[in-house]
């Protein structure tokens, strides 16, 4: 059968003109300029009313035909068919056929190739990353697809913490993938991720920033910049959330800084009301996947990152009492956005559905007075679940007296980490920070 050849010179000399509304639908997705490069090189052409529908899951046949397409390989005509569900007559015969010559598709275990069936991340992953010919790194994992999930975050195409490997890949999504892959192949894969915000290089505020407008009304933090702070170096951010009697000018016993190596900007938000004993994080009637407080998360995070220079992907979230319990749902709500989360005597409530796995480390006294250890258990089997985590159990050592078991059997770099403690029945116990930090620095 005649070889398969890259034709790259093609790749590399191609001018695109970008125009993003060349679907109805696509000039508000975060990839719009991927999916302009490709319609203007005939690789994608959308749908007879206009539309690209770049959140809908991609087909098998599909991702097939933009890879070949993409990278400029010769695709042959004129083939019969090499799946039973492939007849010759089918309009994407070539191009599926042309793939299983190139090694990238193998078909299943019956004969078939199942064209019409929506590919998941991971597979996405492959079958893009090996159908350009890329080579990857071994990674040490008894997961199949780590070494293409490490390829996409190492190289800043997706972060590996932000989806699901199961979840479906969209087309958005995969337009992004292959633009990413044909600029990377004018060079070689640096694995080396650009983790700096637009802050990065810029001058610190002479006033760190306390305030931030959400759905009209100005909210207030607190921003306490690390010892070893650098404009040069991206820095850990750190969301802490109070309780529901405290404050967030009280919450030094958190100890968060303290336990950091000084390259931080810890965050403490304002509840609402601001004056009085029972502050909140929800507005009645509030959605669990609405929470008015995730919008006050998000809106200083992006302050913050556009003032200061951080690593958009070491955000953590920490949280005590009534901050526990929100911190265990933002930690699932904006699951693609946050590294980890550090949970302490939260009460739990109905999960949001979460976007993507986040590590976490839960601590519960058995005699705690105000929430119940039972809700303490009911959070971490809520993050065994969305972690898709096993039942396989080891001891987490530590010098506080605490009694630690981490699961082990989770997605890859996301584990449970879920401590007793008996100390002052509902406070923040002693050493609960440096364990936080020692559980961050492991994954």
């Amino acid at each position: 059968m005649k070889n398969l050849i890259f034709v790259l010179s093609l790749v590399f000399g191609f001018t695109f003109s970008l125009t993003f509304a060349q679907f109805s639908d696509s000039e508000q997705s975060p990839y719009a300029s991927a999916i302009a490069q490709l319609a203007n090189r005939n690789i994608v052409k959308g749908y007879p009313d206009g539309t690209f529908k770049p959140q809908q899951a991609i087909t098998r046949a599909e991702m097939l035909k933009i890879i070949l397409l993409a990278a400029n390989v010769e695709v042959l005509s004129g083939q019969e068919t090499c799946f039973s569900d492939v007849p010759k007559e089918e309009r994407y015969v070539d191009i599926v056929c042309s793939a299983k010559a190139m090694g990238i598709v193998k078909g299943y275990d019956d004969g078939t190739f199942k064209p019409n069936q929506t590919v998941t991340f991971v597979e996405g992953l492959k079958m893009a990353i090996e159908g350009f010919k890329v080579q990857t790194r071994d990674v040490k994992s008894d997961f199949w697809y780590a070494r293409y999930l490490d390829f996409v975050h190492q190289n800043g195409i997706f972060s590996q913490y932000a989806y699901y490997p199961e979840q479906k890949l969209t087309r958005e999504m995969m337009a992004h993938l292959a633009i990413k892959l044909l600029e990377g192949l004018s060079g070689s894969w640096s694995y080396t991720r650009n983790v700096e915000s637009l802050g990065c290089g810029k001058s610190q505020p002479s006033m760190p920033p306390s305030a931030v407008m959400v759905n009209g009304v100005e909210r207030h933090f607190i921003t306490s910049v690390g010892r070893s702070y650098s404009s040069s170096k991206p820095a850990k951010l750190v969301f802490a959330f109070h309780g529901r009697t405290s404050d967030n000018a009280s919450l030094g016993y958190y100890g968060i800084e303290g336990a950091s190596d000084g390259n931080v900007i810890t965050i403490y938000p304002a509840g609402l009301p601001e004056e009085g004993p029972q502050r909140n994080r929800r507005d009645p009637g509030d959605k669990v996947s609405n929470l008015r407080d995730y919008q006050l998360f998000d809106e200083i995070k992006k302050l913050i990152s556009e003032q200061y220079c951080i690593d958009p992907g070491e955000v953590y979230v920490v949280g005590h009492s009534l901050g526990g319990w929100f911190t265990s749902m933002l930690g699932c709500a904006r699951a693609e956005a946050i590294r980890g989360v550090g949970i302490v005597a939260g009460s739990p409530m109905r999960f949001p559905t979460c976007l993507a796995p986040t590590p976490a480390i839960i601590f519960h006294n058995p005699s705690d007075n105000l929430a119940s250890f039972a809700g303490g258990e009911q959070i971490r089997n809520q993050y065994l679940k969305q972690n898709q985590c096993g039942a396989d159990t080891i001891v987490y050592e530590n010098n506080y007296g605490m009694e630690c078991v981490k699961y082990t059997s989770c997605l890859p770099t996301s584990p449970v980490v879920f401590c007793k403690y008996s100390e002052g029945n509902h406070m923040w116990p002693s050493g609960a920070e440096q364990l936080m930090r020692k559980f961050w620095s492991e994954q």
